[in-house]
């Protein structure tokens, strides 16, 4: 019964950290010797030759402002210059900020009296509502500071005074995100779509406090666009509200959750960086050879991926028929009865046995979920800044805005000039 009891406090005391866990590196608590399942390239550290040289400013053809620097008199007989045509000798450029302030355009209903004696008025436009507003590219910046930058609202409040000398309340602020959030809907929709049709889809979720309560961020992204919902849920139910047919043309990789397991797909990828975290803190705790055998046996599957060209992908190609068997093997090997994580993990390989390589057969999908990760991390940043959401509207409106923004990015398309679009 002692050995019992101290064999399990020896597990107990290798600590889960973000090297041998999904948990954020922020949590770590002091360095660990291997933080990352990285190896060593090879490579010197610095820059690699042959790569492109860094986006430093270039000099402009068409400065917007010339200062001539002339000489006043000879430096060698004393002759005044003045009047003598010179020559640019050298140039230097420095970009600078011109002052900022907000342009208010003023619209005026004009009453044209007919001859007949009919007094017309003219029409405001759409949108234009009485008294005083901000416009769309007002809402645009807004929730570029807000959404893209993280800043949160009392400091956007700061920003218009300074740089503006506009006066804004908070609450004026939550309601031009509420309505660029409403412009973004329809490029939210056009990114559902667009997911719909990908033929590979990563999902992920993550918890976000609002209003004291755990909610929801859930995305689905391809390379080309990032959909985020929120929820108060992480069941089942959001899947089947957002994609209620699953995707039945496309692959889906994710983080083994069992609600993405549910959802329909032409086949599940497990993330492999997941299952080696996993893998290794197995190896930590029980230094048992069945973690050792996986950990090698998904480690050298992820190195034939890499190899691969997608000329090569395939069950007929030896290599990726030699990956499988190593896998088959491993789960062949024995574990003790006190390895209870280890035991589970065995259990999910042979459950889920047709997620683990499913990434040696087709190009298109990755090995593991990090696209995913970073768009789920956005969440995760504006809530460090922020702390938690006010409103789960105000969460909603977050993954409304935030979808169109990383779509952008992805899309290379200026931020800004994407959400003025929207607007």
């Amino acid at each position: 019964m002692i050995d019992k009891l101290l064999a399990e406090i020896a597990i107990l005391k290798v600590k889960k950290n973000s090297g041998n866990s999904s948990m954020n590196p922020a949590s770590d608590l002091k360095p660990t010797a291997k933080t990352n399942l990285r190896e060593k390239s090879g490579k010197k550290p610095g820059g690699q030759q042959g790569r492109k040289p860094g986006n430093l400013p270039k000099m402009s053809d068409a400065p917007d402002q010339n200062i001539q620097h002339r000489p006043t008199v000879c430096t060698a007989c004393g002759k005044p210059l003045d009047g003598i045509q010179g020559s640019v000798a050298a140039r230097r450029q420095e970009i600078e900020v011109p002052q900022i302030s907000a342009l208010v355009v003023e619209h005026q209903q004009m009453a044209v009296a007919c001859t007949c004696g009919c007094n017309n008025l003219g029409t405001f436009p759409d949108g234009v509502a009485p008294g005083v507003q901000f416009g769309k590219s007002f809402e645009a910046l807004t929730a570029f500071l807000c959404t893209r930058h993280y800043i949160p609202v009392k400091r956007v409040q700061e920003i218009y005074k300074g740089m503006l000398g506009v006066s804004i309340s908070t609450g004026a602020i939550g309601r031009l995100m509420r309505r660029m959030a409403k412009r973004c809907e329809a490029a939210y929709a056009d990114i559902k779509a667009e997911v719909k049709r990908a033929i590979y889809i990563g999902a992920d979720e993550t918890g976000a406090k609002v209003n004291g309560e755990k909610g929801w961020f859930w995305v689905w992204q391809t390379p080309t666009v990032t959909y985020i919902v929120f929820a108060m849920s992480r069941g089942f139910e959001v899947i089947e509200e957002h994609f209620p047919g699953g995707f039945p043309e496309a692959f889906l990789g994710h983080d083994s959750l069992a609600a993405q397991f549910k959802t329909v797909a032409k086949a599940h990828q497990m993330c492999m960086a997941h299952i080696l975290r996993e893998l290794k803190w197995n190896m930590e705790a029980y230094k048992c050879k069945w973690s050792e055998q996986m950990y090698d046996a998904v480690n050298l599957a992820w190195k034939l991926k890499d190899a691969l060209t997608p000329g090569q992908h395939g069950s007929h190609q030896q290599w990726v028929m030699d990956a499988e068997e190593h896998l088959t093997q491993s789960l062949t090997i024995d574990i003790p009865a006190k390895n209870k994580k280890s035991l589970s993990l065995k259990k999910r390989f042979i459950k889920k046995r047709d997620a683990v390589f499913q990434f040696l057969y087709h190009p298109e999908i990755p090995p593991d979920n990090n696209g995913s990760e970073r768009a789920i991390r956005n969440v995760k940043v504006k809530q460090k800044v922020s702390t938690q959401f006010k409103s789960q509207q105000g969460a909603i409106d977050f993954a409304t805005t935030r979808s169109v923004i990383d779509t952008a990015i992805k899309q290379g398309s200026n931020v800004l000039d994407a959400l003025r679009d929207a607007a």
